[in-house]
């Protein structure tokens, strides 16, 4: 539960080259703005794209900054009117015109103050527009207009969060060319920090290893990628960390070599030694299990079953074809 304390629009037009940075807060007294700002930090957070990431360099403007803000030297309102100049740098120059709201808020986790940045990417829509004739004659007509703010449910385009104590960051971004170099607005533009494997890529990684090792050994990768997502939900810790390379333990707990197979591969492959996984992506992940054979057949399953013969069986035949065994069924229901 996240206690929002501040928020502030600011407008940026990259079609007609115009910016309004705003010195004024919203109005969080309001209940629908409040609504509106706290459904749209709530989505952005919980996304599974988000990357960790470091501040690069002791000189850093925009840590150096955030410093002065953690110990209130530099007010929140001209802070955010800085942070969104920057942005406005960055999407004025690049090669594809935007226009944004760029929402900044800040917001408490406990005693963790966390200062986020929504890029809020403006979509088409129309607007009524009542009006009258030269005759005195009401009517009205329809207006197109590209600046309407994204719906409650639609998630921001680009979104950072950084704690204003520690500076650790976590955003997700979307590529674009400035000047002829790849410039997405974050990690290159205006923070310039390390970009680390996200939730969701460390989770297809686990994946993706456990089925390659698995596939090494001669063993069922279809039963080791279900052990994978069956225990990323089980080692989640109270903050929500999972530790990957601990993640083999029980994939793999009948053989100690292919554990170490695959903490190697995992190393590899970069991933962090913790990574933080949203709630919503665990649960996902710990559901059901989808598998699809080359002859087109498709089959979703209970994750509880996919080691459970009583239920589910695949064997292997002798001319090295797989066979599928679905038992116990009761009833089939078309959903063609």
């Amino acid at each position: 539960m996240i206690n929002l304390t501040k928020a502030i629009l600011h407008l940026l037009n990259g079609g007609s080259g115009a910016a309004v940075f705003s010195e004024l807060p919203l109005d969080l007294a309001d209940d629908a703005v409040y609504g509106y700002v706290n459904r749209q930090l709530e989505r952005a957070a919980g996304d599974s794209g988000l990357h960790g990431g470091e501040f690069i360099g002791v000189e850093n403007e925009f840590h150096r900054k955030l410093s002065q803000y953690d110990r209130e030297l530099l007010a929140f309102e001209p802070f955010s009117a800085w942070i969104a100049g920057e942005v406005w740098q960055v999407i004025s120059a690049s090669a594809k015109a935007e226009s944004c709201a760029l929402l900044i808020a800040e917001y408490y986790e406990g005693e963790t103050k966390t200062l986020a940045i929504l890029k809020l990417a403006g979509r088409q829509g129309f607007l009524p527009v009542p009006g009258t004739d030269e005759e005195g004659r009401t009517f009205c007509a329809i207006t197109p207009r590209g600046d309407l703010l994204p719906g409650a449910g639609q998630k921001a385009e680009e979104a950072a969060f950084l704690e204003a104590a520690t500076g650790a960051i976590r955003y997700y971004e979307k590529s674009r060319t400035v000047d002829g170099e790849e410039r997405p607005l974050f990690s290159k533009g205006i923070f310039h920090c390390t970009q680390s494997v996200s939730a969701g890529e460390t989770v297809k990684l686990m994946q993706q290893i456990a089925q390659t090792v698995a596939e090494t050994y001669g063993e069922d990768k279809t039963a080791a990628v279900a052990r994978v997502r069956a225990g990323i939900a089980e080692k989640l810790d109270a903050n929500d960390q999972l530790a990957p390379f601990d993640l083999g333990e029980e994939v793999f707990a009948e053989s100690e070599e292919m554990q170490q197979e695959f903490r190697r591969q995992v190393s590899a492959a970069g991933v962090p030694e913790r990574v933080s996984v949203p709630k919503k992506l665990a649960a996902r992940e710990a559901r059901s299990q989808r598998i699809r054979t080359d002859t087109g057949i498709e089959i979703t399953f209970p994750l509880d079953y996919a080691e459970n013969t009583d239920y589910l069986e695949f064997l292997r035949e002798e001319d090295g074809t797989i066979a599928i065994q679905i038992k116990r069924v009761g009833s089939i229901e078309n959903r063609g």
